[in-house]
This record gives structure tokens, C-alpha cells and sequence, in this order.
């Protein structure tokens, strides 16, 4: 569900921070297993997450963001192949120690929701053209699908591969809800 205003977006980034240390706590022991099949480890999708809204590239974003609802501005960049994109900025980690790739994402998480914090309501309401999204979009939805959305779909992708290998770890200490008493 879209959130909808300031308050219920930040609510949703704050969950996704949260789910993200719980399964944080697990990802050096699994970090070489395959996220699913012939695709990223645990550890490189962590590196994804590292490299998407890093604290050093909030402020930039944010004037990007600010620049989508000038009249006649499209999102989409013909040509932008994100896979390719994706692999290139998560090879710059490979010797970046999990821990501090962890850190990262921490402090980019902080940084993006201050950020969106001081985004003014009326703003977040302005719709956008031409996105991955859709047409005629509001900007909290755009904040939304390239926040706590982009974050939950990958934490989940990354529970499932940990709950696969080790179904003993309790859903609390991976995913959202606390293990059951005697389990």
C-alpha cells in the first residue's frame, strides 16, 4: 500500500531500517549463498543495498528529486541499462569488509530519511510524468518505490534465501515477527 503522507512514509522507511538489522545480524554467515539462483550472493545483495541512496549521494538525489516535477521533465534515461549498472557499482565493494559494507548502508538509510524528513508535504503530493512507476504519479510515490519498496523486496529475497538454508532461525530473528515460545 502507497503511504499516504510524510508521517506513513517515514513509518514504512523505519520499518524496512529495522528488518534490515535483524537480518543484518545474520548475513556473515550466510553471506556466500546464492540470494536464488544463478543471481547475487547474500553478501553482494547487501553491497546493492550499500550502493543504492549512500549517504554521500543523498543531497544529489534529493536535487534530483526536487528537479522531476519541472514542467516537462521525464525520469527515464534511454539507454540506462541498471544491470549493468548495478554490477559495476557493486564490484566496487568486493573488498570492502562486510561489516563496514553493513555501516554503509546504515548511515545511507539515516541519511535518506532525514532527508525525506525535511521534505515539505505539499511537495511529496506533486505529480510526476514519465516514471518506472507509472505516469501522473505523486513524489511520496516515488520515494517510496526507491526506498522502503526497493529495500523490502531485496530483504525478502534475502530472508527466504536464509530461512532456506537454516529454517531454525526464527522468523523475529530474520524477518518480522517474533519467534514463537518453544520453537
Amino acid at each position: 500500500m502507497e503511504p499516504v503522507d510524510r508521517n506513513a512514509l517515514l513509518a514504512a522507511m523505519d520499518e524496512q531500517v529495522a528488518r534490515f538489522e535483524r537480518i543484518a545480524a545474520h548475513a556473515a554467515r550466510f553471506a556466500s549463498a546464492s540470494v536464488y539462483t544463478d543471481s547475487w550472493t547474500v553478501r553482494e545483495l547487501m553491497c546493492h543495498l550499500a550502493v543504492y541512496y549512500p549517504e554521500r549521494e543523498v543531497a544529489d538525489q534529493m536535487r534530483r528529486l526536487r528537479r522531476t516535477v519541472e514542467p516537462g521533465r521525464m525520469s527515464p534515461r534511454p539507454g540506462f541499462d541498471i544491470d549493468a549498472a548495478n554490477e559495476e557499482r557493486i564490484r566496487a565493494y568486493d573488498d570492502v569488509a562486510l561489516p563496514d559494507v553493513l555501516d554503509v548502508v546504515r548511515r545511507g538509510r539515516k541519511a535518506i530519511r532525514a532527508a525525506v524528513a525535511e521534505l515539505e508535504p505539499d511537495f511529496l503530493e506533486h505529480l510526476v510524468d514519465g516514471t518506472p512507476w507509472g505516469d501522473r504519479i505523486p513524489v511520496r510515490r516515488i520515494v517510496a518505490e526507491s526506498t522502503y519498496v526497493h529495500d523490502r523486496g531485496h530483504l525478502d529475497e534475502v530472508e527466504a534465501a536464509i530461512l532456506k538454508l537454516d529454517p531454525s532461525i526464527a522468523a523475529g530473528a530474520a524477518g518480522s515477527q517474533p519467534p514463537r515460545a518453544g520453537a
